[in-house]
């Protein structure tokens, strides 16, 4: 990104990155509306896959040892859900959602300081259940799929 915006180091890239306040929704649904308006099809396929990235820490929000498909083996790692939207003129990621293992389910002020999803704090909510949840909040955005 810094390269493409003329910076000579990633600095003023990184400094903007670390500082600035997200709305993850909000940006979630700017993509989405994106997508939709440059591939919309009613057509196409919602493909769902969780995805680990590999951690050394355990303060980012969800990272226990777990098993990780990439490695296929159990590892710190953090695991996310993924909804890509597919047509035949391209594809691209449109929602994702965080799992939280018991270890970060129970306990909310863990949640909180790490920024974890505020609202998932209670309880286990099983990577299937997260899926569910992408596709029906897809399909309540009026996202055309077959």
């Amino acid at each position: 990104m810094a390269v493409h915006a003329g910076h000579v180091t990633p600095d003023r890239v990184k400094n903007l990155l670390r500082r600035t306040v997200w709305s993850w929704s909000r940006l979630r649904d700017g993509v989405r509306a994106f997508v939709v308006e440059h591939l919309g099809d009613p057509g196409a396929v919602l493909v769902l896959d969780e995805t680990a990235f590999l951690k050394k820490g355990t303060k980012s929000a969800g990272v226990a040892r777990q098993y990780a498909g990439i490695t296929g083996q159990v590892e710190n790692c953090r695991v996310a859900v993924f909804l890509a939207y597919v047509t035949p003129a391209g594809r691209a990621l449109i929602d994702f959602a965080l799992y939280l293992g018991k270890g970060w389910a129970g306990d909310a002020e863990r949640c909180r300081e790490a920024g974890g999803p505020a609202g998932r704090a209670k309880a286990v909510v099983t990577k299937a259940e997260l899926g569910r949840r992408l596709v029906e909040r897809t399909r309540c955005a009026g996202v055309p799929f077959a």
